[in-house]
């Protein structure tokens, strides 16, 4: 009976999702492609699944299309799909045509269709078109462009464990959401105004999630631009793109410069990590220089920035600079990140963050790619900065790509706080459209060891086109193996994407988790209409 009436809750949240959809009309005209970008660093490559460092608090959505630029954010390098997204995380796959893409290395990804004209540390927004020719448009009527989606998510767990006796607790879970991407274009005054949002009604039962009802902003907000000068203001909450450490602001940016040397300042507060509300809890500072050079077979970006961040609680003041270069020769790849933070107990600059990153073409096809990160944040308790862990990794390995698809080998090894490593052998493979009914196949495995673990990841899957609609399907088994226990977890994964009507488009995702301890279904649709 209460899985019943569980399910009936769930039924009605739908409901009130649709209602909503329902409710919402806009009439737009299709804009041309403007866009606002986000550097991005590229975590993991499993097949023809990509996994990065960004997720729904940077804006980025199920069936969302990334256009990826290098790191210089001159050169266009292709399209990716995002299969599945969490706070932090995203999970893409190619929209088109494969392109190589290096595991650590950090790209700059924009979302396609959403205006936010001339907001990336690269002076390009488009390939081939300049901020000076976008502005040469500002005759133009204003536009309007975006996307709205209706998404709706269920899951049903059952956890076992034996104590005394054998205990099994159920739970389930719905989120449907609604989301509005909308930029606005060629307003008077050459101001465009950008904005993302997303509503849910999250149901859980036992009341587990708290509050039901939430409305995050990501952006808000209008940018001015001037014909006769390079220079330009932001306003609202917005994202700074021309240095890579300050994330997301609510308050005003100034900047001056165009290709070439750029600088600027920011100045405002930080929205609350935890439900991206307003706050003026964290106030915060920031001065930048931009460079960027491109070549004809070399091209050279770095930002240099400074922050100062000045709770209005008992948390310690906060002081750090950043510096972050991207450089490509040919098919050479190189890129570092570099933060210094000032520790307010002792004085001492410290390196909290610095990453290092490279890519060396060793033939046409193959290349050899290594990575090395260092992480060791501060963490601000009452008047002092305390050094929470210290995190080190280091990567190395090949890759293959071709039209058909590519071949990874990597090796990773980690070592936190001083202790003993711990290691990861993984690899993956994608081959799309092939001659077997026009089936693509993907795979990727990986082996590692922890504290005395050993843990296998072994994925597979295929996926085929008809006409418009898009079909997937995997397998992963996932083993844990320690001294006195075993885990072993099957995950079955469904996917459906289809067109409804004219600029109407669904998908249907549907997992199924067995294992010893824990079984899992859940199911995610999601509706969208882009305009």
């Amino acid at each position: 009976m209460q899985k019943l009436l569980n399910r009936c809750r769930v039924v009605r949240a739908l409901v009130w999702a649709m209602l909503c959809w329902s409710s919402i009309g806009l009439v737009a005209e299709t804009a041309s492609a403007q866009e606002s970008r986000i550097a991005v660093l590229v975590e993991q490559l499993a097949g023809a699944n990509i996994y990065l460092r960004a997720g729904t608090e940077a804006g980025i959505t199920v069936n969302d299309t990334l256009l990826v630029y290098d790191g210089s954010g001159e050169r266009y390098l292709g399209a990716l799909l995002v299969i599945s997204a969490t706070s932090t995380r995203a999970v893409v796959t190619f929209a088109g045509e494969p392109f190589s893409l290096t595991r650590g290395t950090t790209v700059l990804v924009a979302l396609e269709g959403f205006a936010a004209v001339a907001d990336s540390p690269g002076p390009v927004a488009a390939p081939g078109q300049s901020s000076r020719a976008r502005q040469a448009t500002a005759g133009y009527p204003p536009q309007v462009s975006g996307r709205l989606s209706l998404q709706f998510n269920a899951l049903e767990t059952t956890t076992r464990w034996l104590s005394n006796e054998e205990v099994s607790v159920d739970r389930s879970f719905a989120t449907p959401a609604l989301g509005l991407r909308l930029a606005v274009s060629h307003l008077p005054g050459d101001i465009e105004f950008s904005t993302n949002l997303r509503g849910a009604y999250r149901y859980s039962s036992n009341d587990l999630v708290d509050p039901a009802q939430s409305v995050r902003v990501y952006q808000l907000s209008l940018r001015k631009s001037f014909k006769s000068v390079p220079f330009q203001f932001q306003a609202g909450r917005f994202y700074n793109r021309f240095e890579t450490y300050s994330g997301y602001w609510d308050g005003l940016l100034l900047h001056y410069g165009e290709r070439g040397l750029g600088f600027g300042v920011a100045a405002g507060f930080q929205p609350e990590l935890a439900n991206e509300q307003f706050s003026t809890e964290l106030p915060k500072y920031t001065a930048f220089v931009d460079f960027n050079h491109v070549g004809e077979s070399v091209s050279y970006y770095t930002n240099v920035s400074v922050h100062h961040k000045k709770p209005s609680n008992d948390l310690a003041n906060r002081t750090f600079l950043g510096w972050s270069q991207r450089l490509t020769v040919g098919r050479t790849r190189l890129a570092t990140d570099l933060q210094v933070d000032r520790n307010s107990g002792t004085d001492k600059w410290t390196v909290t963050r610095l990453y290092a990153s490279g890519s060396v073409p060793i033939t046409r096809r193959l290349s050899f790619h290594a990575r090395y990160a260092l992480d060791e944040p501060l963490l601000l308790l009452d008047t002092i900065n305390l050094l929470s862990y210290r995190r080190q990794q280091g990567n190395a390995g090949i890759s293959y790509w071709a039209p058909g698809g590519s071949l990874n080998l990597s090796v990773t090894a980690n070592r936190v706080n001083g202790r003993d490593p711990t290691y990861t052998i993984s690899s993956s493979f994608s081959l799309s459209e092939t001659r077997v009914l026009g089936l693509g196949f993907n795979g990727a495995g990986s082996y590692w060891t922890f504290e005395g673990a050993k843990a296998v990841n072994l994925v597979g899957g295929i996926d085929r086109r008809f006409g418009s609609v898009q079909t997937r399907a995997s397998y992963q088994l996932y083993r844990t193996e320690r001294a006195t226990t075993t885990l072993l977890t099957h995950n079955v994964d469904f996917g459906l994407m289809f067109p409804l009507a004219r600029r109407l488009y669904s998908t249907i995702q549907a997992r199924l988790q067995r294992g010893e301890n824990q079984t899992a279904n859940s199911i995610f649709v999601n509706v969208w209409m882009s305009f």
